[in-house]
C-alpha cells in the first residue's frame, strides 16, 4: 500500500479550551511536504474516547495515512492506546523499553507507592499489533500500525521531534514516490514582494508560511513534471534573492565566529532579552557569545552600555545615536569583536508623530572598524515586533560579515540600508 495523502487527529481538551496552541500540525505539514505527502485534513478533538474513535474510523475509510498526537500519558483522560486497541480489536501490552524507563524513574522516586508506579505504567502500553518507536526524551513510545497505516505520537512537541527520525523510516516504506520538493527560506522578503518579482511556473506548485521576518517558500513539481523544471525555478529564486536565502542566519553567524575565533555581545532595549535567549539556545555558543545586557531604562543605557547622558537628552532613547552608542559601548565593555543593539517602540503606547509605534534602530559595531545603524518600522504588535527586530539583527549580522565580502558592498546593497555613524 502506497500513500500520498495524510489526515491528522490532534487529541487534547487543553487545545480546544484555549490553554495551549497546536504547533504539531505545522510540524507534520512541513515534514510530510518533504515526502510529497499532502495533508487533506487536520482535526482537534477533546479527550473523549468515542469522539476519537469515530474520527479515526472515518479517517481509516479514506485509505489515507493517519497521524495522531496526544493522549499517550498516564492520566485518566489519556485514551489513545485504548482507542487504537478498540479499532484493531486487540488488547494493550507493555512495551519492554518504555516499561523499563518508567520503572527506573518511578520506583526510585516512589519506593513505597506501588499505586503510583502502576498508574505511571499506563504510558508504557502499546496495542498488541503495534511497532514501538523510541522516545529519546519522554516515557511513552511512539506507536506505528503498518496495516492501517497509522502513526501515534505523544502531544509534547519535543517528544514528537525525538521520535520523528524513527517514524520517518516507517513512513517512507509506505509513501508514494515523492515528487521533487524544495523548501527555501527568504529572510526579510515578504510574500507580496516575492509574488510581484517572481512568476511561479505552471508546472510548479508553491506555498508559503511566515518566518519571524520573511517567508519560508515550499515548492514542488506537479504530477508528470520533471525535476529539471523545479531545479531551474529554485536557481532563479536563489539568484534573485541571494543575500536573503539562508536556513538560519543566527546559526550561520555563530559558526562564522567559531571558525574565525571571533566573539560578540548584545545590548537590548525593546527586544527585552529575546536576542540573548535565541542566541543561547544554540549549543556551544558560549565559545563566541560573551553575553549581553537588557538596558531597558535610560539609567542602564548610561551605566552599562555607556550611552552618554547628552545623547539621551538630545536625541532620545529611541534614536540612531543611542543605538550606535549602545552597540559600541557593550562591545568595549565585553571586549568582543562584534556587537548588536536594538532600541525602539514596541507599543501599543509610546509612539509620537516623529517616532511612531514600531520604530526601531539597530546598531552593529565592529572592533577596530566602526559602528553602523539602520532604522526600521514594524507596527505589527508587541510580540511580532520583538521577533521581527531580533530577526533583522541576525540577518544583518549574516549579511554584513558572511554574505558580503566587504563592508562597502554591505552598506550599498545589504538589507536595511545601514549607514556608518561617527561617534564623538
Amino acid at each position: 500500500m502506497k500513500i500520498s495523502n495524510a489526515r491528522i487527529c490532534v487529541i487534547g481538551s487543553e487545545i480546544l479550551n484555549g490553554f495551549i496552541s497546536d504547533t504539531n500540525t505545522r510540524f507534520f505539514a512541513e515534514e510530510l511536504f518533504k515526502l510529497g505527502i499532502t495533508i487533506k485534513e487536520s482535526r482537534a478533538l477533546r479527550d473523549n474516547e468515542d469522539d476519537v474513535f469515530q474520527c479515526l474510523k472515518e479517517f481509516i475509510k479514506t485509505g489515507d495515512f493517519i497521524i495522531t498526537c496526544g493522549g499517550l500519558g498516564p492520566t485518566q483522560d489519556d485514551l489513545t492506546v485504548d482507542v487504537l486497541c478498540r479499532l484493531l480489536n486487540t488488547k494493550p501490552v507493555m512495551d519492554p523499553i518504555a516499561e523499563r524507563k518508567v520503572k527506573a524513574i518511578f520506583q526510585k522516586r516512589y519506593t513505597n507507592r506501588p499505586d503510583i508506579i502502576e498508574k505511571a505504567l499506563k504510558q508504557a502500553r502499546i496495542p498488541q499489533k503495534a511497532i514501538s518507536l523510541k522516545n529519546r526524551v519522554g516515557l511513552a513510545s511512539g506507536i506505528w500500525l503498518p496495516e492501517i497505516p497509522l502513526l501515534s505520537l505523544p502531544g509534547f512537541p519535543i517528544e514528537i521531534k525525538s521520535i520523528w527520525p524513527f517514524a520517518l523510516k516507517e513512513i517512507k516504506n509506505v509513501s508514494s514516490q515523492k515528487p521533487a520538493v524544495k523548501i527555501i527560506p527568504l529572510w526579510s522578503i515578504g510574500e507580496s514582494r516575492f509574488m510581484s518579482e517572481i512568476k511561479v511556473p505552471d508546472e510548479i506548485e508553491a506555498g508559503v508560511h511566515a518566518l519571524p521576518l520573511g517567508i519560508r517558500l515550499f515548492i514542488k513539481s506537479k504530477k508528470n513534471t520533471s525535476e529539471k523544471a523545479l531545479l531551474k525555478f529554485e536557481k532563479e529564486i536563489k539568484t534573485k534573492f541571494a543575500p536573503f536565502v539562508v536556513d538560519d542566519p543566527l546559526k550561520a553567524f555563530v559558526e562564522f565566529c567559531q571558525k574565525n575565533n571571533k566573539t560578540f555581545s548584545t545590548a537590548e532595549s525593546c527586544t527585552g532579552g529575546l536576542m540573548a535567549s535565541k542566541i543561547t539556545a544554540n549549543s556551544g555558543v558560549s565559545t563566541v557569545y560573551k553575553g549581553g545586557a537588557v538596558t531597558y531604562h535610560n539609567d542602564l543605557k548610561q551605566n552599562i552600555a555607556n550611552v552618554s547622558e547628552n545623547t539621551l537628552k538630545k536625541y532620545g532613547a529611541v534614536s540612531a545615536q543611542t543605538a550606535a552608542e549602545m552597540a559600541m559601548g557593550i562591545l568595549k565593555k565585553t571586549n568582543t569583536d562584534y556587537a548588536i543593539s536594538a532600541t525602539g517602540i514596541a507599543g501599543p503606547s509610546g509612539g509620537t508623530k516623529e517616532k511612531p509605534v514600531g520604530t526601531v534602530f539597530i546598531g552593529l559595531a565592529k572592533k577596530n572598524e566602526g559602528v553602523y545603524v539602520s532604522k526600521f518600522n514594524y507596527p505589527v504588535g508587541r510580540e511580532r515586533f520583538r521577533e521581527a527586530v531580533t530577526a533583522s539583527a541576525f540577518i544583518s549580522l549574516y549579511q554584513s560579515l558572511i554574505f558580503y565580502k566587504n563592508t562597502n558592498d554591505w552598506l550599498e546593497k545589504g538589507f536595511g540600508g545601514f549607514v556608518e555613524l561617527k561617534l564623538s
